[in-house]
């Protein structure tokens, strides 16, 4: 079974970008949380055969996106410009779960752990 794995509606424009749609075939056990927690955060997972025409459609407009994206890329003098390659499934697992800790800070009213609070201080 695939799965295709989509932020929710209600999350703006990435919800109706291709490039924010992923795809796995057979999960491994670590692949498997990751599905079940984004799931939990909100993101629509949903099902497939691998020959199912919606799963099918999907991978083709992923493929037509990252091409072009890739197309708007440019290296200059050895500086990469325009946008940046599209962030593997599990850097969006961690940035959402990320944001998941920061809210569940805020509405239980405890502070961030120090290392959370470290690689924001860093970012800025």
């Amino acid at each position: 079974m695939s799965y295709l794995i989509q932020p929710s509606p209600s999350s703006g424009g990435a919800g109706n970008n291709s490039l924010y749609i992923y795809t796995l075939s057979n999960p491994d056990d670590h692949e498997k949380t990751m599905i079940r927690d984004l799931g939990t955060w909100g993101w629509v997972v949903t099902r497939h055969n691998n020959d199912d025409i919606e799963y099918l459609d999907t991978l083709r407009e992923i493929d037509r996106a990252v091409k072009q994206r890739r197309r708007r890329t440019q290296m200059i003098f050895g500086d990469m410009v325009g946008e940046g390659p599209r962030l593997p499934l599990e850097e969006v697992w961690e940035r959402e779960a990320r944001i998941q800790s920061q809210r569940d800070c805020e509405i239980s009213g405890t502070e961030q752990p120090e290392s959370d609070q470290r690689g924001k201080d860093e970012a800025s």
